[in-house]
This record gives structure tokens, C-alpha cells and sequence, in this order.
């Protein structure tokens, strides 16, 4: 994964490297770029939104945000301090690796870091945290899962937001080749559970993201973005 988005094409020889570079292109692995982007876009815009000198709480499901939001403390210097950060993942391998990168960067927010698979948090209905969240984000926790576990995904991770707080999600719509799906199953090892945008937008309106919250949509390329902020 940190292969495909640094985007540096590697191999032995001009051959390889070129191969790479056609593999890295693909409209899939493009877009999981576009989704850091967008992502760490978000960060900066919440955080710099929240109210004067109060902390932002953020949670990321899954460890796959983790690079996109170590981005976005590395740029906050001393003000990292002002930002707490929950992340959620069921493999200890990826919880290490996030918490590495974070000493390495000598990261100045608060980091806590939960194994557990966020569709299994749903499913027992367990806190995140604490304290409620002002942003709670996710490119990937209901990717790979039905429609009804992927309703339940979608209400836990509202559920955690304060008033006024918002949850962004992205999503793969259909619109991808076989070899972008080959690249995705058989490079990366990932099998989302791919919807169009309308089937998508179903799942989203029986949920109580609906009735409690106000949300958009848009989609980019093969990306589909979901936004929807909790009523005060």
C-alpha cells in the first residue's frame, strides 16, 4: 500500500520499472491517491474550523487512513498537541507500523490506537471512545462487507460523532476494468464489495444518517464520497 501511493515506480532494469509504472497508473491505485488527498484535505479544513483552542477529536476506521493523517500532524507542529487521534484496526501489524511512523515523526497529538476490526465494533456496538468525535473518517470499512452489516458499519461510526461533528466516507463504485479489480484482489490482496453509486445511496438513506444527519455526495473517477454531518 505505501508502494502504491508514493507512486515511485521500482524494479530491476528499465523493463520493470516500466511495467510498475503501468501497474501505478490503473484508475483503482490512482484512486486510492485521490482519496489521500482528499482525506488530508478534510483534516485541515475541519481542524482549522473547530472552535479557538478546543481539541479535535478524530477517528479513523481502519489503518489505512494512517498516512494521510500523519500528514496532516506533520504539518501542525506544536499545535498537534490540540488533536487526538482514535484509530481503529483489527491487525496488530498495521496498529505497529502506524504507532512507528508516529515516534518516528515525533508526533505531538494524543494517539490511541484500538485492535479491533471496526465491522466487528459495530456488530458488539462498542464505543470508540470515550468522548464523542468531531470528524470520523473512513475510505474502506464497508468496502468488503453486505449491505446489512455495511447499515450497521455506517451507524456506529455516526453514532460516535458529537453534535455538529461529520463522518466522511469513500467507496468503489462499479465503474472499474477487470485488471483494476485484478490489481486491488491479487496485488493488494484487497476484494471490496463494489456498489454503484445509487446502490450505495440506498444503503446510506436506510440508515439514521437519513433522519439525524445532512450529507452530500459526489462522485470522482472511480471514488464515490459520502459527507454527512450530524444535526445539532
Amino acid at each position: 500500500m505505501e508502494h502504491v501511493l508514493e507512486n515511485e515506480p521500482r524494479g530491476e532494469g528499465h523493463a520493470a520499472r516500466e511495467f510498475d509504472r503501468v501497474l501505478l497508473s490503473s484508475h483503482a491505485l490512482s484512486a486510492l491517491r485521490a482519496r489521500r488527498v482528499v482525506f488530508q484535505r478534510e483534516l485541515v479544513r475541519r481542524f482549522r474550523g473547530r472552535e479557538n483552542g478546543a481539541v479535535f477529536r478524530v477517528a479513523a476506521l481502519n489503518a489505512g487512513p494512517a498516512p494521510e493523517l500523519l500528514d496532516f500532524l506533520a504539518t501542525l507542529g506544536p499545535a498537534g498537541r490540540l488533536v487526538h487521534v482514535v484509530i481503529v484496526d483489527g491487525d496488530e501489524a498495521s496498529l505497529a507500523h502506524v504507532q512507528d511512523r508516529a515516534e518516528a515523526m515525533r508526533c505531538e497529538a494524543t494517539l490511541e490506537l484500538r485492535r479491533i476490526e471496526p465491522a466487528r465494533a459495530a456488530l458488539l456496538r462498542e464505543p470508540l471512545s470515550s468522548r464523542p468525535f468531531d470528524f470520523v473518517y473512513a475510505p474502506a470499512s464497508f468496502d468488503y462487507v453486505p449491505d446489512d452489516l455495511a447499515e450497521r458499519c455506517l451507524e456506529h461510526a455516526f453514532a460516535q460523532l458529537k453534535p455538529g461533528g461529520s463522518l466522511f466516507l469513500a467507496h468503489y463504485h462499479r465503474d472499474l476494468t477487470s485488471f483494476d479489480r485484478m490489481l486491488l484482489e491479487w496485488w493488494l490482496g484487497w476484494f471490496p464489495y463494489f456498489r454503484a453509486p445509487k446502490e450505495l445511496a440506498r444503503v446510506v438513506t436506510r440508515t439514521s444518517l437519513a433522519k439525524d444527519g445532512t450529507g452530500a455526495g459526489a462522485v470522482r473517477g472511480p471514488n464515490v464520497y459520502v459527507f454527512v454531518e450530524r444535526k445539532e
